[in-house]
């Protein structure tokens, strides 16, 4: 669930001040978001759909037009949960939010499109949902993406390992920016450190024995500011993780500009992009 941790906190601001909490689209992964957040006695106003025609409540909760609530913004807060799947209705709606000026984590954030999702989410409401059903939805969120960088991207599971959707892989705690909302806490890292580049190649290649990666994040706290991310991905190269996981992204704040070896290391690797 991506910054969902960090929404919760967001959530809770909002209705101590008598704000809203709506979701964004009426759908299965809506619905089962609704349930999750009413077993913690989090109370949602209503869903927000432009298929009025199809239903106009679920549970007792309304289903209001979109439009009805972004008229409100001026005049109280509320957050928005993007309970969706499909990743072109996905940017359609995040284009739709930013269109209105309301901005992530801030006003709204997404729950289901990272690959960082529940398997038993899924389980709930398809019970028949298996790793590799979930890896083609989770592939389908990124594909996109990778295709727009190379044409010929195509990547999947073997039929042999053990499926991990989404790997983090902080470099460091230290980073550029201070985020009120981050989703990774940095800020409250306390000591901040930077972490064994030899240690974190060795844990994978362990990991890598036993598992297949769908998507491994580098990342950190900020991982441009990490002093030894050269020998890092030449470490990485070097043992042929990058041809080992499904596809590897390097993700950033965009604040630090890194060096041009950097750049030569990385764009040597297989299906990969800085996010």
């Amino acid at each position: 669930m991506y910054k969902i941790l960090a929404s919760f906190q967001r959530i809770k601001e909002i209705k101590e001040k008598g704000g809203a909490l709506y979701i964004r689209c009426a759908s299965k992964i809506g619905r089962k978001l609704y349930m999750e957040l009413k077993n913690l006695n989090i109370q949602v106003d209503a869903f927000l759909d432009i298929n009025l025609d199809k239903l106009k409540e679920y549970d007792g909760v309304p289903i209001l037009s979109p439009e009805q609530v972004y008229k409100t913004k001026k005049t109280g807060e509320f957050f928005i949960l993007v309970a969706m799947e499909d990743e072109n209705i996905y940017k359609k709606i995040i284009d739709e939010l930013d269109s209105v000026g309301l901005k992530q984590c801030l006003d709204y954030c997404d729950y289901s499109i990272d690959p960082d999702v529940r398997m038993n989410t899924f389980r709930d409401i398809e019970p028949s949902f298996c790793p590799d059903e979930l890896y083609k939805r989770i592939s389908f969120a990124r594909l996109n993406e990778m295709r727009s960088i190379d044409p010929s991207f195509t990547t999947q599971v073997p039929d042999v390992f053990n499926l991990i959707p989404n790997l983090d892989v902080p470099l460091t705690t230290f980073c550029s920016l201070k985020c009120k909302y981050c989703s990774h806490c940095i800020p409250y890292a306390n000591p901040t450190k930077h972490f064994d580049e030899s240690v974190i190649i060795n844990d994978l290649n362990k990991l890598l024995s036993v598992s297949f990666i769908a998507c491994l994040a580098i990342m950190g706290g900020e991982p441009f500011v990490y002093p030894k991310l050269a020998n890092f991905l030449d470490l990485y190269k070097r043992n042929e993780i990058d041809q080992k996981v499904g596809f590897t992204r390097i993700v950033t704040n965009g604040t630090v500009v890194p060096k041009d070896e950097i750049f030569d290391i990385f764009k040597k690797f297989k299906n990969s992009y800085i996010y």
